[in-house]
């Protein structure tokens, strides 16, 4: 299945914290949507969001955001939603000027 649509979105909270939100709705035949936020870590360039049994890695580029899950719990159902996975690269959309590190994908 791919994503047919969805979106990220951020605020850094400091120098090594950020929230998000991000929420996805897959594609054809099934339509499952879901949604997960939280806050994430800064680790090697990279933001992680870690539960214990759902892990996922939030990948910087110049104009996009690449997501990536580690799952203990198939697609992290009790995180997103039954049969939902967000994994996929986001483009930027938006971002606030005036606003510290504050960005829709």
């Amino acid at each position: 299945m791919t994503i047919e649509k969805g979106n990220w979105k951020i605020k850094e909270i400091s120098n090594d914290k950020l929230l998000f939100y991000l929420y996805c709705v897959l594609g054809t035949p099934s339509h499952n949507q879901g949604e997960i936020s939280g806050e994430a870590q800064y680790v090697d360039g990279k933001a992680v969001y870690n539960t214990g049994k759902c892990k996922i890695i939030f990948s910087f580029r110049n104009n996009s955001v690449v997501v990536q899950e580690y799952l203990g719990d198939p697609l992290c159902a009790p995180y997103y939603g039954y049969g939902v996975h967000c994994e996929g690269e986001y483009r930027l959309k938006k971002k606030r000027r005036g606003i510290r590190g504050q960005a829709t994908y």
